[in-house]
């Protein structure tokens, strides 16, 4: 939809409310402000619970899941890449993949590969495995997901770490404003745009930080915004 709205700008046609996620006004026009409640016959699909059309969808603001977060952080050899080596946290798990680094790598949390296309497609395969709920990071959008994004396609490689194996996208905004991050079935929070929309933060959360020779480095963020979200996810991961 945002490539058919840029397409009847360019030829000079007015879009109304352009700017509202097609996701966010399904919500608002059922009047969902919080949680909500899905209701109707359902199948399950790559272990997603999918809902089928005439599906009843209610509001259930007492709604207070337990989300998983997972950090990301990424080095590159400049700010185009190519990729140096890329550090996930989750809970207490923690990797760093590494291309061939010049000197032997035998910290436990570290997966040495050949080069930047195996970096990528174990990158994505992991996160697939560890099956969070959002994913994390500072500036994550504008640099990390945007970058993974821009190689995966230059490197003929998937960019399938949405539920399910459905791909992602990173949409630049053409008016100055924050990228938007489309990763089905979860949640993307930038810690850059998070503080700034949200004075409520608390410390003491890790996030990776993985050098370019594969060593895991120091843990850098000292603060993260407190995990929610406006609803769950319509990607439902089954139980």
């Amino acid at each position: 939809m945002w490539e058919e709205r840029d397409r009847l700008r360019s030829e000079g046609i007015e879009t109304l409310e352009s700017d509202v996620k097609p996701s966010d006004r399904w919500v608002m026009e059922r009047f969902v402000t919080g949680g909500l409640a899905i209701e109707g016959p359902a199948r399950v699909r790559n272990g997603i619970i999918c809902f089928d059309r005439g599906a009843k969808v209610t509001a259930a603001n007492e709604v207070r899941p337990a989300l998983t977060n997972l950090a990301l952080d990424i080095e590159t050899d400049g700010f185009g890449g190519p990729l140096l080596s890329a550090a996930i946290a989750i809970g207490t798990e923690e990797r760093v993949f590494v291309r061939s680094p010049a000197r032997a790598v035998t910290h436990s949390a570290a997966v040495v590969v050949p080069d930047e296309r195996a970096l990528l497609v174990r990158l994505f395969a992991e996160i697939a495995r560890l099956d969070p709920d959002v994913i994390s990071g500072w500036n994550v959008l504008e640099f990390d997901l945007a970058l993974l994004d821009r190689r995966a396609q230059e490197l003929g490689v998937p960019f399938a770490i949405g539920r399910g194996g459905e791909r992602a996208r990173i949409i630049a905004s053409s008016s100055g404003r924050l990228s938007i991050g489309r990763v089905p079935g979860r949640v993307v929070l930038d810690g850059i745009a998070t503080r700034g929309r949200s004075p409520r933060l608390r410390g003491g959360t890790r996030a990776p930080h993985g050098a370019a020779d594969g060593s895991p480095g120091r843990l850098r963020c000292s603060v993260r915004p407190s995990v929610s979200a406006p609803h769950p996810s319509p990607w439902l991961r089954r139980s």
